[in-house]
Protein backbone atom coordinates (compact mmCIF):
# COMPACT_ATOMS: atom_id res chain seq x y z
CA UNK A 1 0.00 0.00 0.00
CA UNK A 2 0.81 3.64 -0.27
CA UNK A 3 -0.01 6.74 1.33
CA UNK A 4 0.28 10.04 -0.05
CA UNK A 5 -0.66 13.42 1.73
CA UNK A 6 -2.59 15.92 -0.08
CA UNK A 7 -4.32 19.05 0.61
CA UNK A 8 -7.94 17.47 1.40
CA UNK A 9 -6.11 14.55 3.64
CA UNK A 10 -4.00 11.12 3.22
CA UNK A 11 -5.12 9.29 0.24
CA UNK A 12 -4.28 5.49 0.69
CA UNK A 13 -3.60 3.41 -2.21
CA UNK A 14 -4.02 -0.54 -2.11
CA UNK A 15 -3.21 -3.01 -4.86
CA UNK A 16 -5.06 -6.39 -5.71
CA UNK A 17 -1.90 -7.24 -7.41
CA UNK A 18 0.17 -7.89 -4.36
CA UNK A 19 1.73 -11.08 -3.90
CA UNK A 20 0.35 -11.27 -0.87
CA UNK A 21 -3.42 -10.56 -1.28
CA UNK A 22 -4.27 -13.69 -2.15
CA UNK A 23 -2.66 -15.46 0.64
CA UNK A 24 -4.09 -12.80 3.08
CA UNK A 25 -7.84 -13.20 1.61
CA UNK A 26 -7.73 -17.27 1.91
CA UNK A 27 -6.58 -16.60 5.86
CA UNK A 28 -9.52 -14.09 6.86
CA UNK A 29 -12.38 -16.26 4.47
CA UNK A 30 -11.42 -19.79 4.72
CA UNK A 31 -11.55 -21.08 8.70
CA UNK A 32 -9.30 -23.96 8.38
CA UNK A 33 -6.78 -21.95 7.50
CA UNK A 34 -7.30 -19.20 9.95
CA UNK A 35 -6.71 -21.82 13.00
CA UNK A 36 -3.77 -23.14 11.16
CA UNK A 37 -5.03 -27.15 10.18
CA UNK A 38 -5.06 -26.11 6.30
CA UNK A 39 -1.71 -25.16 5.59
CA UNK A 40 -0.75 -22.66 2.23
CA UNK A 41 2.22 -24.13 0.75
CA UNK A 42 2.96 -21.76 -2.65
CA UNK A 43 0.67 -19.48 -4.59
CA UNK A 44 0.84 -18.92 -8.61
CA UNK A 45 -0.84 -16.21 -9.68
CA UNK A 46 -1.40 -14.61 -12.86
CA UNK A 47 -2.91 -10.96 -11.71
CA UNK A 48 -6.10 -10.53 -13.25
CA UNK A 49 -6.43 -14.24 -15.33
CA UNK A 50 -5.96 -17.18 -12.63
CA UNK A 51 -4.46 -18.00 -9.70
CA UNK A 52 -3.25 -21.45 -8.26
CA UNK A 53 -2.61 -22.18 -4.62
CA UNK A 54 -1.24 -25.80 -3.18
CA UNK A 55 -2.62 -26.83 0.41
CA UNK A 56 -2.15 -29.23 2.38
CA UNK A 57 -3.71 -30.26 5.44
CA UNK A 58 -1.88 -31.43 8.86
CA UNK A 59 -5.20 -33.59 9.74
CA UNK A 60 -5.65 -36.59 7.81
CA UNK A 61 -9.81 -36.16 8.89
CA UNK A 62 -9.66 -32.82 6.92
CA UNK A 63 -9.58 -32.41 3.11
CA UNK A 64 -7.30 -29.32 2.49
CA UNK A 65 -8.92 -28.59 -1.15
CA UNK A 66 -12.52 -29.23 0.28
CA UNK A 67 -12.02 -26.54 2.71
CA UNK A 68 -10.81 -23.85 0.58
CA UNK A 69 -13.23 -24.75 -2.24
CA UNK A 70 -16.22 -26.93 -0.96
CA UNK A 71 -16.75 -30.66 -0.80
CA UNK A 72 -16.18 -32.43 -4.70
Amino acid sequence: YEVKNTSKGPNIFVSRSHPYFLRRLFEMEVPEIYDGVVEIKSIAREAGARSKIAVYSLDDKIDSVGACVGPS
